[in-house]
């Protein structure tokens, strides 16, 4: 990119150091993205291209220089991220980056703003630039995926988390919390094929999935009731049938070398999970617990001869093998804040196993 940018931000989150050589000159916050345009569109400077950065895109970009991001973008000649804060915030605020072309800041331009993705793809587009020369620690997984193995203050900033990794011998963790999935879900057809690929997942990267919760929560014991056989038969087929699909991924993808870890399932909490948006609990607690222990023995088993197995239900179990209240989220996960324990165990696993 020519080095004649000129950078406008809000506020003063920005340092320098995030924009290159680039000039940095700071305005006063502006909501509407055609207010913004006509801001850029006003400057009476002489730049090749011109940038608007809101303030609170500081801790969503997680630090890092943002200037090799618009190497990906190509060449249209008004391109835009729209950031909308619609979860967990209060769903009306709106925040930008937008890159213009010198050429389109006069006021009768016809040009049109081209969006190029929104707040949870933009780090799919950082990643790009990362991937190929860093040794990556990819999450892929449901929310647990955030609460258990993403640093606490950036679990609520987006679904494609790139983070300094707290594992030895990786440079970077990137979650990708790719929502309420089941085990059975991913057991099927070839979305993880597809989520690897989208993620440019490598044979020297690391790989962690985080799946079985929401199956043993209010999946197995329905089916079990529902088709008259033994729950642990339920939990054989669905552990076998995610087992093979990761090797079938793995072989498709020629990933055979990946190092892969399979997350056991935590504890269940002694509340019910309900309302509306929810996937309501089924079953006794008590039942859940036994069903909860049972997929964790079976996915031991079955990753034995195949992948790395990661187990915390004893850290965050009461003695009847709920999840210890005082470290979840009175939710259905561990709190983010008592994660510690789990990156730090995690890590050892990575040194003692992994990395040998």
């Amino acid at each position: 990119m020519n080095s004649k940018l000129l950078c406008i931000c809000t506020g003063d989150q920005f340092g320098e150091g995030a924009f290159g050589s680039s000039q940095l000159i700071r305005v006063p916050p502006i909501n509407e993205l055609e207010d913004k345009i006509e801001c850029l569109r006003n400057l009476e400077m002489e730049f090749d291209y011109y940038m608007w950065i809101d303030n609170t895109m500081f801790k969503y970009i997680d630090n890092r220089s943002i200037l090799p991001f618009f190497n990906t973008i190509g060449e249209s000649e008004i391109c835009f991220f729209e950031f909308d804060f619609s979860w967990p915030v209060n769903g009306t605020d709106k925040q930008h980056i937008i890159l213009l072309n010198a050429n389109c800041l006069l006021p009768n331009s016809k040009t049109t703003l081209s969006p190029i993705g929104n707040l949870n793809n933009l780090n799919l587009v950082f990643h790009r630039n990362l991937c190929f020369q860093n040794k990556i620690f990819h999450i892929i997984g449901d929310s647990h995926s955030l609460n258990n193995y993403t640093n606490s203050q950036y679990i609520y900033s987006k679904c494609n988390i790139i983070f300094d990794s707290y594992l030895d011998g990786f440079d970077f963790a990137f979650t990708h919390w790719i929502g309420a999935r089941t085990m059975h879900s991913i057991s099927q057809g070839d979305e993880l094929k597809n989520l690897f690929q989208e993620f440019l997942v490598k044979p020297n990267d690391l790989c962690l999935l985080s799946f079985g919760e929401i199956d043993v929560r209010a999946h197995v014991l329905k089916q079990s009731q529902l088709q008259n056989r033994d729950f642990r038969d339920i939990i054989d087929e669905l552990v076998d049938s995610y087992i093979n699909r990761i090797k079938l991924t793995l072989e498709s993808l020629n990933l055979e070398s990946l190092s892969m870890i399979i997350s056991g399932v935590i504890p269940p909490i002694n509340k019910r999970v309900e309302g509306e948006g929810q996937i309501e609990t089924f079953g006794t607690i008590e039942d859940i617990v036994i069903a909860s222990k049972y997929i964790n023995q079976t996915l031991r088993k079955l990753c034995k001869d195949n992948f790395y197995y990661f187990d915390i239900y004893d850290e965050f179990a009461n003695p009847d093998g709920t999840l210890i209240i005082e470290k979840s989220d009175y939710f259905c996960h561990i709190s983010s804040y008592h994660n510690k324990i789990i990156h730090e165990k995690l890590n050892q696993l990575v040194k003692e196993r992994v990395l040998i």
